[in-house]
């Protein structure tokens, strides 16, 4: 399995990761060009948007969101992760979500519970987030980059346990 170094994302970064990533169909609806003005603009980045690199090549990235838990017994980090598509399909998808739940474990010490959203024609992304410990908790439809889907939500509450 790779090992990964994560840094701060970059606004040249995220620009070459969307003007290079193009996955198959239907993960197409994954490119990061399909929402260029989001994925590049730092002033749009929830508060925590860093990259993941192996041997220097940038491999991946996840951004998440901090939140204050609804009954305020602790903080949620919301997260969204891309793989590179020459990355993807090859067992590495549970490892990477692992990785990245780490380093925001080192960035975010207070984070007890960590969700995540998926379209439900996404069974490779819902696998790997299985194995990495995730549970389907509900459905809610939402509109992304302009199609209305039926998402599915997750959770896991084992970050302060990694």
């Amino acid at each position: 399995m790779p090992n990964y170094s994560f840094s701060t994302m970059s606004a040249p970064a995220a620009a070459r990761i969307a003007d290079g990533w193009r996955y198959e169909a239907p993960y197409d609806f994954f490119n990061p060009a399909a929402d260029y003005e989001e994925f590049t603009n730092p002033e749009r980045w929830p508060g925590v948007a860093q990259i993941a690199k192996v041997d220097g090549e940038v491999a991946g990235y996840f951004r998440s969101e901090l939140a204050e838990t609804a009954d305020g017994s602790g903080i949620t980090a919301d997260i969204t992760v891309g793989l590179a598509p020459e990355l993807t399909d090859q067992g590495l998808g549970a490892n990477f979500v692992i990785s990245c739940l780490y380093r925001l474990r080192e960035l975010h010490p207070e984070v007890s519970t960590v969700t995540a959203s998926i379209p439900e024609f996404n069974i490779r992304a819902l696998r790997v987030f299985e194995e990495a410990g995730f549970e389907v908790i509900g459905r809610q439809k939402q509109i992304a980059n302009g199609a209305k889907l039926q998402v599915l939500l997750l959770s896991a509450h084992y970050l302060s346990s990694l």
